[in-house]
């Protein structure tokens, strides 16, 4: 599913408009939560193998990358990360 694909489908649910979206890990999107206010759920590792794999960055950077990006203050539409295992 393409970043444009996604971000139709979320402009699409009522309440979602406000969702905070990463450009690029759209390989990664899982879907948008059941609860208000309605965020934008990603995989955690898929987002780390895109990191590696698309963006060039080797392992510890990558996770060093993505763990600022989780635990930057968004608010409270920001991006959910699900590690499923």
């Amino acid at each position: 599913m393409t970043n444009e694909d996604i971000l139709s489908k979320v402009l699409e649910t009522k309440g979602a408009e406000d969702c905070i979206m990463v450009l690029g890990f759209g390989v990664a999107y899982m879907g948008l939560t059941a609860n208000t206010p309605i965020r934008v759920v990603y995989d955690y590792y898929k987002c780390l193998d895109n990191l590696i794999h698309e963006g060039g960055y080797d392992f510890d950077d990558a996770i060093d990358y993505l763990e600022d990006l989780i635990n930057e203050d968004l608010g409270e539409n920001a991006p959910i990360y699900i590690k499923q295992i």
